[in-house]
């Protein structure tokens, strides 16, 4: 077990299992900003939570195989000042993936990876207001691109790789065309 209750000022901590970790329920890690998480369950949450409550700068959060059986975006969408969010490696179980409005207000970079079991992602009007870059890459199952996409004014850069609806003329392509650096592989 790695204790961290003497780890206070501790900014990065990566490749990390939440079993693996013991922590006392007081234990503030103030000054984290970078967590990246490894096969984590239901416990992600949990510490992306209890980290984020006492971690008011957490700036990047990284999720790989993290198997996860519930919806993480109503609790992610709420950290104060999440920058950078990486979804990897199977990490996301579900079928469905919500961003509501007025989540994610400081997001700038999202990574969908290797998602195979996500079909719908939803995203809602007003939420993630400073998205700059979008990367999509073998999200096989994935049956199109969020709507909303297009009122997302401040989107400069979109990666796609293995989503045959966004070749130009696709069912999606007028979603995204107005991102300025737009990459599409197959």
């Amino acid at each position: 077990m790695l204790e961290l209750d003497n780890l206070r000022y501790l900014q990065t901590l990566l490749n990390v299992m939440p079993e693996t970790i013991k922590m006392a329920t007081s234990f503030q890690l103030d000054y984290l900003r970078i967590l990246g998480i490894n096969n984590g369950g239901p416990n992600l949450i949990l510490m992306a939570t209890k980290t984020s409550k006492n971690s008011p700068i957490l700036s990047k959060l990284e999720l790989k195989l993290t198997n996860l059986e519930e919806d993480p975006m109503p609790t992610l969408e709420k950290l104060p000042n999440l920058k950078i969010l990486c979804f990897l490696y199977y990490s996301f179980n579900e079928k469905d993936m919500v961003c509501f409005e007025g989540g994610f207000p400081l997001l700038q970079s999202l990574l969908l990876s290797s998602l195979g079991f996500l079909k719908e992602w939803r995203v809602e009007e007003g939420a993630m207001p400073s998205l700059c870059h979008l990367t999509i890459h073998m999200c096989c199952n994935l049956k199109s691109i969020p709507n909303e996409l297009r009122f997302v004014t401040t989107l400069l850069e979109l990666d796609i790789k293995w989503m045959p609806k966004l070749d130009e003329g696709g069912l999606d392509f007028d979603k995204v065309k107005h991102v300025p650096s737009l990459v599409i592989r197959f």
